[in-house]
């Protein structure tokens, strides 16, 4: 009686451990596009898989001026690649990351000032995941 107790139990207590304790941020915390004066734009960049082995390259936002980008609660932040960002005209900082495969680089802030009608978009270079031996 006790084994079978246990036995029904533990997927419910398993299940309990491995659920994400997700938290929405504040809303003050999240970038809100400027309403007026909105000059520039800016989006990620996603390059496809080269091979099997290796996933889509990906460089995402992050944050844009200190405030994370908007997401749905089960998306990850790479999947908004593509998402456009408007901006005001000046200076900017953003943090970005890039993805390959699973693997991550740490979060890089980067600065610039957006010019007046203009619409920036990230870029990255390596060979990384196009040749067996990257110098990468």
């Amino acid at each position: 009686m006790k084994w079978t107790v246990l036995v029904c139990a533990l997927p419910l207590l398993t299940a309990c451990i491995s659920m994400k304790n997700v938290k929405e941020l504040p809303s003050e915390l999240i970038y809100k596009p400027p309403v007026s004066d909105v000059s520039a734009t800016i989006m990620g960049k996603m390059e496809p898989r080269h091979t099997k082995l290796v996933g889509d390259r990906i460089a995402y936002i992050m944050e844009i001026d200190g405030k994370r980008v908007p997401k749905d609660k089960k998306e990850s932040y790479s999947d908004t690649w593509d998402n456009v960002y408007p901006l005001t005209i000046g200076e900017h900082t953003m943090t970005v990351t890039y993805r390959m495969a699973g693997h991550y680089t740490k979060p890089t802030k980067l600065s610039f000032t957006a010019e007046a009608n203009r619409n920036y978009q990230l870029d990255f270079v390596t060979d990384i995941g196009t040749a067996w031996f990257s110098g990468d």
